[in-house]
């Protein structure tokens, strides 16, 4: 892509920083699959469903993908909900995440570390405008 043309113009190797990057990343799942078959004592294939996949994924994505913020926000917003929804029928609860997870990725792109972002800098810009209205600003 773009960045692979962009590190060649400026003298790094593209093909080795991506090479690292899959190693680096081969080696933390690595580990963290050996501590994970020593924690459960036995390894299967039913241990890894789609459906646990599927909610860390949307604990990534709720909580922001470019986003450490992000990465502690997801999994807490996505337990409190759980439980939460604890004493309301399962069915229910289901539907419920599913259209709040909808709201949540068309309302909030970048996850709640985004919005936390953009409510952060709506708060720091707020007492400046009203100085600015009163004239007592540049």
């Amino acid at each position: 892509g773009e960045d692979g043309a962009l590190r060649r113009a400026v003298g790094v190797p593209a093909e080795r920083g991506k090479l690292l990057g899959f190693l680096g990343s081969a080696a933390y799942a690595g580990v963290a699959g050996a501590l994970f078959a020593h924690y459960a004592g036995y390894l299967h294939p039913q241990l890894f469903a789609f459906g646990q996949s599927f909610q860390l994924y949307m604990m990534n994505v709720l909580g922001g993908q470019a986003s450490l913020l992000g990465t502690l926000l997801g999994p807490a917003a996505l337990v409190a909900f759980g439980e939460l929804a604890h004493p309301v029928h399962a069915t229910v609860a289901e539907i419920a995440f599913s259209l709040l997870l909808l709201w949540a990725l068309v309302r909030m792109p970048h996850g709640l570390a985004g919005a936390l972002r953009n409510v952060w800098a709506g708060v720091r810009r707020r007492p400046t405008r009203a100085l600015e209205a009163e004239g007592v600003g540049g």
